[in-house]
């Protein structure tokens, strides 16, 4: 075949290779389209030269580049892309082989369907095991355009360069493929600068400074959410198999990362781990002792007189170790119930925001970050149900208006508050038209559809139940804002100055639906494990990925939706 019909450029980085590369070259030879390859061979300045290997293979198409200085395989593999010229790149080590003669066409049967990247399964031979991985470019074909047009290069590090490039053709939105045949065999060689253990540091370095780089990159870029997904979750799983074998130093250079260039790896830390997640907990201080110390010197430093004493003794209840709380137990499609005393706390946000509080609890957000001006501050505000009832009626009810009416005029009349439920909203509002003693009203949304999931709006999404019926939780939800036997020095502390007389004098001894006679807010917090189930959103109950992380991270507590039933059991 001419060189013009050549379709499949095969690049080999050769560093020292005279003893492996035979092997390597033979398996090309042998592969059932070898007339369609050219072989490019990119000599990474090494000690003897292999033109031998060109002359004993002249029966396939071989060319020879010499680098003047050793740069490493990811600058060998970068001269060989730009100086190829055929349709399609495939890479192979010099100490590796195809699979089988079949390799190469299986990979151009693929990518000729119109695909950019075509991965397939490749045999490790020190694991003995079969794997299908993005993490280099082993056992792969490239559309030799897509790689042009987009501008990706591999770069100049000496570790990890492959899973660099491979990561930004995908986050390029390369269209892509996998086939299940095995294509390469991966030969474990002692000499090879991947496994030597001495440069363990340094590749750590790399492979993090390679990560950050295309995390930058496609904040300027229209990259593939898919791909980034993908990106990150194997990216928290290379970090872990790590972790297991770093000493101080490289832990301490890998929690810096993870506090300055990504915060977004903590979402991933849940995934499976529990031992690996404490651990990483542990060392960025986040962990439940170096949390309580830190709230504990918080305390100590804005707090005094009886308001401090409260806020320590309840720190010390959170933080109450070997605590088991009874959890109402549901199977799907049942019909919460809610008893009176239970708890609701919806969340800002999302996924990320729930993960928070798996590490944290329900802390408020004047202990986790700067204090900001609030009526109610230095608490978390939760909705209290008031009588037994189903979690259904709640969501109708809240869902509704609250409708402030007058009775009569002048000096005798009478201002009143009601909530009227979502699906008696035209009902409730007639008989008011019609009733000759009420001579005004207006109406506003309910304070909840602002915190917590409802029918009306989708400003929320999760909200957490707390199972309050234990002697533990009474204790913490004494210690609540609107409680009327703490006096007015223990609550202004909990109160903006604006705000504090009307609250202390009027609010919260003249409760009404407005005011609302429906909330708790609890000094500091709450700890998760009060959470006996979550409440989402229409959005979030058809979200699969979502549901499930949930309930791997909660597994005892059960999931609900805005009908009031179980989409996730417990029992």
């Amino acid at each position: 075949m001419s060189k013009e019909n050549k379709i499949i450029d095969i690049i080999i980085p050769c560093y020292n290779a005279h003893d492996t590369l035979d092997n390597t070259i033979k398996s090309i030879k042998e592969q059932s389209i070898a007339d369609k390859v050219k072989v490019l061979l990119v000599d990474d300045c090494s000690e003897k030269e292999y033109d031998s290997f060109i002359n004993k293979y002249n029966s396939l198409d071989i060319s020879l580049i010499r680098l003047e200085k050793n740069g490493g395989s990811g600058v060998a593999r970068e001269q060989g892309v730009q100086n190829t010229n055929c349709k399609y790149i495939t890479f192979i080590d010099s100490d590796d082989k195809f699979f089988s003669p079949k390799s190469l066409e299986f990979l151009l049967k693929s990518i000729e369907e119109g695909y950019d990247l075509v991965n397939s399964v490749l045999f490790e031979q020190k694991n003995n095991r079969y794997l299908c991985t993005n993490g280099n470019v082993c056992g792969k074909i490239y559309r030799r355009s897509f790689i042009a047009d987009n501008d990706i290069h591999f770069n100049n590090t000496r570790f990890h360069e492959d899973n660099y490039f491979n990561n930004l053709v995908l986050l390029s939105g390369a269209k892509y493929n996998e086939i299940k045949m095995c294509t390469y065999f991966y030969t474990y060689n002692k000499k090879s600068i991947t496994n030597k253990d001495s440069k363990q540091f340094e590749r750590l370095e790399i492979y993090l400074h390679n990560m950050k780089e295309l995390t930058d990159i496609c904040k300027k870029i229209n990259y593939s959410k898919e791909a980034y997904n993908t990106f990150i979750k194997e990216k928290y799983h290379y970090l872990k198999k790590e972790f297991k074998t770093f000493n101080s130093n490289q832990k301490e250079i890998f929690i810096n990362w993870i506090k300055e260039y990504d915060p977004e790896f903590m979402e991933y830390i849940f995934l499976d781990d529990k031992e690996f997640k404490e651990e990483v907990l542990r060392l960025i201080g986040e962990d439940k002792k170096s949390l309580k110390e830190k709230y504990t010197k918080d305390i100590n430093d804005r707090f005094d007189g009886k308001t401090k004493d409260i806020l320590l003794k309840h720190l010390d209840l959170f933080y109450q170790e070997d605590i088991s709380i009874p959890k109402n137990q549901y199977n799907i499609g049942e019909d919460v119930k809610l008893k009176k005393g239970t708890f609701i706390h919806g969340i800002a946000g999302g996924i990320k925001e729930f993960e928070y509080v798996m590490i944290h609890g329900l802390v408020s957000t004047d202990f986790t970050s700067e204090p900001r001006p609030n009526k109610i501050c230095n608490s978390v505000g939760v909705w209290n149900i008031k009588e037994d009832m189903l979690l259904k009626d709640y969501i109708n009810l809240y869902s509704g208006f609250t409708v402030t009416y007058n009775i009569g005029r002048g000096p005798g009349s009478q201002t009143k508050s009601m909530l009227i439920p979502y699906h008696q909203f035209d009902i409730l509002t007639e008989r008011i038209n019609n009733n000759p003693n009420i001579w005004s009203y207006s109406g506003e949304q309910t304070k909840e559809v602002r915190f917590i999931p409802s029918l009306v709006a989708n400003k929320r999404h999760i909200a957490f139940i707390l199972n309050m019926e234990s002697e533990y939780a009474k204790q913490l939800a004494h210690n609540d804002v609107w409680n009327t036997e703490f006096n007015e020095e223990i609550i202004k502390p909990f109160l903006d100055y604006r705000y504090a007389d009307k609250f202390i004098n009027e609010d919260r001894i003249n409760r009404t639906a407005i005011t609302t006679d429906r909330e708790s807010a609890i000094m500091f917090g709450l700890p998760m494990t009060l959470i006996e189930g979550v409440l989402v959103s229409r959005k979030m109950e058809n979200n699969k990925e979502v549901i499930n992380k949930i309930k791997k991270e909660l597994p005892d507590c059960y999931i609900c939706n805005l009908d009031g039933k179980v989409i996730v059991g417990n029992k």
